[in-house]
């Protein structure tokens, strides 16, 4: 509602004026035989004198009157109306404002009228007949954007005051989707700003729960924006919930006028400095593996430094999991240390279940699996699990590649029958087929070649061709091999023997991680095959430029895993905030699912709503100096090519399986003579 018809609204339940005195009523027959310039002249002194009961009386005559000019007979509408709201005749405010668009149609088209119009529909009850009229000016296209914009707003205030802002939502995002250009955007993000700080505390910071679970879009955005500063100006306590919440519009909220939560911020942060925020890390320091603990502190210690130069106050604290008694030395972290990066081990893990601490802390594991514990209740990944290494690699053979037929090739050991068991399930999840399953001895090499044989649907291992017939197709077009790269090795080169060099080899993380440095193997059985991975020391993202850089400056030699996963901890945790008091799970979770966006160093991660952990890893393939990061089309490109080789060779070996078979016919009916 615009400031002119809030004051006329109010002025004379808030001016002590003589102005607001009721002046007598004039009878009517007395009104009547005034000459109409006598009435005007009343009219507008009445107007001035803010005496709107008695405006509305002359103006009222004067519209009525058949020797008023047009100038006149519209300044006598406008003001007949605006004097009936004033003194809350809405009716006679109605009746005065559809004379007005009678005597001129165009008035129509202008906010001001439609605004009056509306302001009487809502005085006088009207509920439906105003949320019709006003859905009609917002989808209209033959209004002009401003109305539109205004109606929105005026809808939001009406829906605002009676305590329902989620039935604002839809006409305030019509108009924003539709606004002419990004400037008409932003205008309108700050005048609904304005418009909710103008609530009271309670409505205000309610706005919070209203933009939960949403993206961070208009009105969403500006919604959680003045509620963040509103509960920051109020409650002092909170501060480390309403700062956490602005950084989560600062780096994820859609902004057509990006400088309000910045500036919101900056703000309130020169008034009360950033909160402090406490992360522990447990990890081992000592031993074989304490080189791998050294190398995550390493990583966290850089981030601790630039968050600092960003103006956060980070504190990492670390607990050496190989020392003796280091479940007391968690057990005694401050307060603020809630959120724990670690352990590295299982077998630590399972005694900080054992101990309790799980119910009093939140431990983002460095761990492929919780093992029986709920993952989102009971403890949280900061890790790559395998399914995370199957959704990679499924993405792009069955994503980009359309292939829908695969085959598993493991190892007869826990660890393959584990692996085969996720890749079928993320297979049949996703409707495809699983067309074969082979397995073969892990320490039995000379059986590995049959194995294939098997898999690819031979009788026998023996040499192709010898029997006389091709090798039938395979029914799949890409075989997912879990084991390690010096296996890989030894099997890719039996697809080749075996003709089937068309196949798409799809390898396990635990490729990657042998080949990082560099491989010496004969690379040319692995054209078609790719691996997935967490780490690409090459990538330009400027985080790995940025560890790279600072590790250099310290002299620290080159980042690897470890040390991309302590940086990157120790800054998304940082991006948490501090828990409060009584946090549950479900807080948790709702962090987590809605964690600011981050420029990370290692594959990105983010969290379900459940507290599930996914990391969408990079796939590489081998090469002679490490990792080569996937070029899907061209790869795509390559497996045709290979495949139409392969067709054009089969088909020449059938021809020539023909000839011959022509050929030794007369022989034989010769001998048979």
């Amino acid at each position: 509602m615009s400031r002119i018809v809030t004051v006329l609204l109010l002025a004379c339940g808030l001016l002590l004026s003589s102005a607001c005195q009721k002046a007598p009523v004039i009878p009517a027959p007395q009104l009547q035989a005034l000459p109409t310039q006598e009435i005007l002249n009343r009219a507008d002194a009445a107007w001035t004198a803010e005496d709107y009961q008695q405006s509305l009386t002359y103006y009222g005559e004067a519209q009525n009157r058949t020797d008023l000019s047009g100038q006149k007979r519209a300044l006598s509408y406008e003001r007949a109306a605006r004097s009936a709201l004033a003194v809350k005749e809405y009716e006679r405010s109605l009746q005065s404002l559809r004379g007005w668009a009678g005597f001129d149609a165009k008035v129509r088209q202008t906010w001001p009228w439609n605004e009056y119009y509306a302001t009487a529909l809502a005085g006088s009850g009207q509920d439906d007949q105003l949320q019709d009229f006003l859905a009609g000016l917002i989808v209209s296209r033959q209004t002009t954007w401003d109305v539109r914009r205004n109606a929105a707003l005026f809808q939001a205030d009406h829906f605002l005051r009676k305590d329902r802002p989620m039935a604002a939502v839809p006409a305030l995002r019509e108009v924003y989707d539709t606004a002419p250009n990004r400037e008409a955007k932003a205008s309108l993000e700050q005048t609904l700003l304005v418009r909710l700080l103008d609530l009271d505390d309670k409505q205000a910071i309610g706005l919070l729960e209203v933009g939960e679970g949403q993206e961070l879009t208009f009105p969403y955005s500006v919604m959680r924006l003045a509620a963040a500063k509103r509960l920051a100006e109020t409650k002092p306590k909170q501060w480390d919930t309403a700062w956490r919440e602005l950084r989560v519009l600062l780096t994820r909220g859609r902004f057509a006028d990006d400088s309000l939560p910045r500036v919101t911020l900056r703000a309130l942060e020169s008034q009360r400095g950033a909160p402090r925020t406490g992360i522990a890390l447990a990890v081992p320091l000592s031993d074989k593996i304490g080189v791998i603990g050294w190398k995550i502190v390493t990583g966290a210690n850089i981030a601790q430094k630039q968050l600092a130069l960003q103006g956060l106050n980070v504190e990492v604290r670390v607990v050496n999991t190989s020392r003796p008694g280091w479940l007391n030395d968690l057990n005694a972290l401050p307060p603020g240390f809630t959120v724990v990066g670690g352990p590295l081990l299982r077998s630590d893990f399972e005694q900080i279940v054992d101990s309790k601490l799980t119910r009093e802390r939140v431990f983002m594991t460095f761990l492929q699996s919780l093992g029986e514990l709920d993952e989102g209740r009971d403890a949280w990944r900061f890790f790559a699990s395998p399914q995370d290494q199957v959704r990679a690699l499924l993405d792009l053979a069955a994503g980009k590649f359309g292939l829908s037929e695969f085959a598993v090739l493991t190892p007869q050991e826990p660890f393959g029958t584990y692996m085969t068991e996720i890749f079928s399930q993320e297979v049949w999840d996703r409707g495809l087929t699983m067309a074969a399953y082979g397995t073969y001895p892990p320490k039995t090499h000379t059986a590995w070649g049959g194995k294939v044989a098997e898999l690819l649907g031979l009788e026998s291992a023996a040499s192709p061709g010898k029997s006389g017939q091709l090798p039938p197709e395979p029914g799949f077009r890409a075989v997912f091999l879990p084991d390690g790269w010096t296996q890989a090795q030894l099997l890719a080169p039996q697809f080749y023997y075996y003709d089937a060099e068309h196949t798409l080899l799809m390898g396990s993380e635990l490729w990657s991680q042998a080949i990082i440095g560099g491989t010496d193997a004969d690379l040319n059985y692995f054209g078609l095959a790719v691996c997935p991975g967490p780490w690409w020391a090459q990538s330009q993202r400027s985080a790995v430029r940025e560890l790279t850089r600072r590790m250099a400056d310290e002299n620290r030699g080159q980042p690897d895993f470890w040390h991309a996963l302590g940086y990157d901890f120790v800054r998304f945790a940082a991006n948490l905030g501090n828990l409060p008091g009584g946090w549950d799970r479900k807080d948790i979770n709702e962090r987590l699912s809605s964690a600011p966006a981050m420029d990370w160093s290692l594959a990105p991660m983010s969290w379900s709503q459940s507290g599930k952990a996914r990391q969408d890893l990079f796939l590489f393939q081998p090469s002679r100096k490490g990792l080569v990061p996937v070029d899907a089309q061209e790869l795509f490109k390559k497996m045709q090519q290979v495949k139409q080789r392969h067709d054009e060779r089969m088909e020449l070996n059938r021809t020539k399986l023909e000839q011959k078979a022509r050929t030794a016919k007369p022989v034989l009916q010769g001998a048979v003579q």
